[in-house]
């Protein structure tokens, strides 16, 4: 049976709602000019490891404390080289599966560059929702869920709606948004911890229902970007966890009110699967073998946020789509990707 959130309200709220994935400019404020720049291919041997790991891995795929999102809230470049495949350019629109990992180049983004030799452009942002906040909310509506940057693509909003995002608007500031070849996509869990309906089936319009707000963003880029390559990716599987350290539950049977975090994963995974986009499961295992039995490997003490570790193995999983759309991997993913093969690097 689904455990509702009464009890976990005073406990979410407290180390998730407000914390989870969250969003401080006094965070960011130690970015440095370097982060203007876009996270493009490595030369190193880390680049060689991490590409020769996945590589190895294809014959086999909220709430963090204020404290981990400052350190992480940073933004840091990777080496740049002369490839011609750093003309590819790729952005990521997301939270802070995204964002965390700045700071010292282990971001999904760092990683995906590395591996796939490309321009990685990430415009994750901690705390953020994919949906706009309700009326009654106390949450800014100029703030960037990924409908605002959608409108910010599009020419509608300005980069106001990085403000609170030093990191992420440094890597703005920089972005040609007439030229992008890949979106890779994740929102969800701070949809779920903020408690946003997860669909208005009587007014499609309605952006403050998380599915929705998938649907009409993903539209708009795709309609933006005809010849842009979308991957959707679907909020993580998570824990969580009570004030006292004790369990509650996870994803699959702690109810926020409305739904579970797993509900919210398979609303996601429709949506993209409905307007015909390349999906990655992130919940289910089916493509990194993130569950119960290796949470404690994947997830950081929170029980939502992906470890180094965690974000390597999440980010092999996008080298491969974008790879293979590429003609550079003719290989698929049977058995989901082991995070052991992708250790801290």
């Amino acid at each position: 049976m689904k455990r509702k959130l009464y009890a976990v309200a005073s406990i979410i709220s407290c180390a998730s709602l407000l914390f989870a994935c969250g969003n401080s400019s006094s965070n960011e404020a130690s970015t440095t000019a370097s982060s203007a720049k876009a996270l493009t291919a490595d030369s190193s041997s880390d680049a060689a490891t991490s590409a020769s790991a996945e590589s190895s891995s294809e014959s086999d795929t909220a709430n963090s404390s204020s404290t981990e999102e400052a350190s992480s809230e940073s933004s840091t470049t990777a080496t740049e080289t002369s490839s011609e495949d750093d003309t590819i350019k790729v952005v990521f629109l997301g939270d802070s599966q995204f964002n965390n990992g700045r700071e010292d180049g282990t971001s999904i983004a760092d990683y995906v560059a590395k591996m796939t030799g490309t321009t990685c452009y990430n415009l994750g942002c901690g705390g953020t929702t994919a949906s706009m906040p309700a009326n009654d909310e106390k949450y800014s509506s100029n703030d960037a869920t990924f409908v605002n940057i959608v409108k910010y693509l599009a020419g509608e909003a300005d980069e106001s709606i990085f403000d609170s995002y030093d990191g992420a608007q440094a890597v703005a500031s920089t972005l040609d948004k007439n030229d992008i070849d890949y979106f890779i996509i994740e929102y969800g869990v701070n949809d779920y911890l903020n408690e946003r309906q997860i669909s208005n089936t009587s007014d499609g319009n309605d952006n403050t229902c998380y599915s929705n707000a998938m649907k009409n963003s993903l539209s708009k880029l795709q309609s933006l970007y005809p010849d842009a390559y979308i991957l959707v990716c679907t909020p993580c599987y998570a824990q969580f966890w009570g004030s006292d350290g004790s369990y509650i539950g996870d994803g699959n049977i702690v109810d926020n009110g409305i739904a579970t975090l797993s509900d919210y994963a398979a609303n996601c995974r429709s949506v993209g699967e409905t307007l015909g986009l390349s999906v990655f499961d992130a919940y289910t295992g089916q493509y990194m073998n993130l569950d119960s039995t290796t949470a404690s490997k994947y997830l950081m003490s929170d029980g939502i946020h992906l470890t180094q570790e965690g974000r390597n193995t999440f980010a092999a999983v996008v080298a491969h789509f974008i790879n293979k759309d590429r003609g550079l991997d003719d290989t698929t993913i049977d058995t989901p990707y082991d995070i052991d093969t992708y250790t801290a690097s």
